[in-house]
Formats: structure tokens, sequence, C-alpha cells
């Protein structure tokens, strides 16, 4: 399941869209693949959640984010 994208704002100016997904894996491997850049792989956020940071071919920043919460 993947939500509606969000924008989200960065240091500074900048901004990011995110996306929120269940297989950041996958999704990762799949754009990477495909020679999308790529400036965070997989890092993990101390509130849980796992986010990958990608390049668009026009230089914005966007990112793929998963989330699951302890059981």
């Amino acid at each position: 399941m993947t939500s509606a994208i969000r924008w989200e704002k960065l240091t500074g100016n900048a901004q990011a869209a995110v996306q929120r997904g269940n297989d950041l894996a996958a999704e990762h491997a799949r754009l990477d693949a495909a020679g999308v850049p790529v400036h965070r792989k997989m890092g993990r956020e101390e509130w849980g959640g796992v986010i990958s940071t990608f390049e668009d071919p026009d230089g914005h920043y966007f990112q793929r984010m998963e989330f699951k919460p302890p059981a």
C-alpha cells in the first residue's frame, strides 16, 4: 500500500516529496536499478521509520518511507 505524496520541509528552504509504502527495500532496489541517484539508503529514524532519499531528473529530492510500528 502506498499513500499520497506529501511535501516535507527539510533544512533551509529545501523541500522533498515523501511517499509512504510497505516494501521500501524492493522500491529502493527498483529505483537504484533504474539509475535514479540515491542520496540516502534506507536510513533508520529514531522514531522507527526507514527513509531512502532519491533525486529526480530535474534535481528535486524525493523520499520513500516505510514505518512498521513495533508489535
